[in-house]
């Protein structure tokens, strides 16, 4: 990881109109030009018209990255290669550095994801990039310990972690971002929708559901190092520079044999492996 990386996060008010929210996302980009890595929400680009329109979203993304010399992780609505009218795409999270194009499909599905979304088919696959190792989750994948784990353990520095988080669960939000951050030794950068939006209830008519924000930066001790607490439309955005040497000092904070990736007894997890 490089020694100082200046990072930036966003509360995202989804509007779920795909001209409106890619004219939010290219406005923070370019507010934050002097950030070495920027990172939206869950679902923060949806409503393609066609794939081309697809494809042409990401490639004015990859021209502010070049242009700007900045990462920009955000998750997005991406067409399956093989569509099916009940499941046309994956949800997933793009980390563009220039013209690389880095991928992570949702892995736990939650809520009616199951019937309207693909399966993810990629792992957890850990990134190299100019700042460091970076992996990608999205949303529930943090309520599952061995998501994280799984990044750590191929030596991610950096997680983002992209969400659309309830409010009904805020405080596991805040015992999530902060707990995993702390057990895997890594930096959470974690971009959480903000706005209120209104679903189908199993038939039985619509709910509201409020998102809760509160996007931030956890350092590898599990502390806050930023947090946004308001909700502000259509977006707003905290900055905070994270330093490579808090990896090493993590490690031995608590007294020799305190490091739990290296007290790790592996051998003895054969049930994790197991349905």
């Amino acid at each position: 990881m490089k020694p100082h990386i200046k990072a930036t996060v966003v509360n995202k008010w989804r509007y779920r109109d795909k001209a409106k929210d890619i004219a939010d996302v290219v406005s923070a980009i370019e507010s934050h030009t002097d950030s070495d890595i920027i990172v939206f929400p869950e679902s923060c680009l949806v409503g393609f018209a066609s794939k081309q329109d697809y494809e042409s979203t990401i490639h004015v993304l990859q021209q502010l990255s070049t242009q700007h010399e900045l990462l920009i992780c955000i998750g997005l609505d991406e067409p399956s290669e093989s569509p099916s009218p009940e499941k046309p795409c994956y949800n997933a999270a793009f980390l563009i550095d220039g013209q690389k194009i880095h991928k992570y499909r949702k892995m736990h599905l939650v809520w009616d994801e199951p019937d309207t979304t693909q399966p993810s088919d990629l792992g957890f696959p850990v990134f190299d990039t100019r700042l460091g190792k970076i992996g990608m989750l999205i949303c529930y994948d943090n309520v599952l310990p061995e998501s994280m784990r799984c990044l750590a353990l191929q030596g991610a520095d950096i997680i983002c972690k992209v969400s659309a988080w309830p409010a009904a669960a805020e405080e596991l939000w805040d015992l999530f971002t902060r707990a995993r951050a702390r057990e895997n030794q890594v930096f959470v950068l974690a971009a959480n929708d903000c706005s209120q939006q209104t679903y189908d209830d199993e038939g039985k008519g619509t709910a509201q559901i409020k998102f809760c924000g509160n996007s931030r930066v956890v350092d590898p001790m599990g502390q806050v190092l930023v947090n946004i607490a308001h909700d502000e439309q259509p977006f707003s955005c905290a900055t905070v520079t994270l330093k490579a040497e808090c990896l090493d000092s993590v490690q031995t904070m608590y007294g020799p044999n305190t490091n739990p990736l290296q007290s790790r007894r592996p051998e003895y997890y054969q049930r994790l492996s197991k349905p």
